[in-house]
């Protein structure tokens, strides 16, 4: 399957009409870069991506940086569209899931796919990082860390002090590459007997 290279950056409201519209949705979550296992570890953004006749849309939704979060109403919106879509896909399940419930997500996913175990049950021996897997499955140049968002990488690390709209540029892109990365892989996943494919 070709893999379309339109991606378009929404806000969170715009995301959220268009969202609608898709039964698979991709989901990522920045955290503050402490430990997400013993409590110390937060969402402080969730990414969202879809993709509409072939084009990608995505956005970031701050929940915990120090200023410019979405309001409580739009994040309970994008709440609802993570619990009703067919397929939420991740790339590390067991971790951006645990993510997800410090954000007070508490609703059951209909269907999740992790695009880190897809790789790894397709082929144990390649690297499973998002950023190899672009570059060497979906031939494109992996994660782009805008010199905007490299300067205030470089002041606050992963902090809630980190700027909401400049991380958004970098987030984003997580979630349409972990999307691309599904659909890539997906034929192949049903080709190989580990999935029917009946709800492509």
């Amino acid at each position: 399957m070709e893999v379309s290279s339109v991606s378009k950056l929404l806000t969170p409201s715009e995301f959220l009409s268009k969202a609608v519209l898709a039964d698979t949705m991709a989901i990522d979550t920045e955290t503050n870069g402490k430990d997400i296992r013993d409590g110390r570890g937060y969402a402080i953004g969730i990414s969202a991506a879809v993709r509409i006749d072939n084009t990608y849309y995505s956005a970031y939704f701050p929940v915990a940086h120090e200023s410019d979060n979405v309001e409580e109403e739009t994040k309970n919106l994008l709440f609802q569209l993570i619990a009703t879509r067919k397929r939420i896909i991740f790339h590390s399940a067991k971790f951006d899931i645990i993510a997800l419930q410090t954000t007070g997500f508490n609703l059951q996913i209909v269907r999740w796919y992790c695009t880190m175990l897809m790789a790894h049950m397709l082929n144990e021996n390649v690297p499973k990082g998002l950023d190899w897997l672009a570059k060497n499955e979906l031939r494109e140049p992996g994660k782009l860390k805008p010199p905007e968002w490299e300067f205030f990488f470089k002041i606050y690390g992963w902090s809630p002090k980190f700027p909401a709209k400049v991380m958004a540029l970098y987030a984003a892109e997580d979630a349409v590459l972990c999307l691309k990365l599904f659909f890539h892989l997906y034929p192949i996943f049903v080709e190989s007997g580990f999935d029917n494919g009946s709800e492509v």
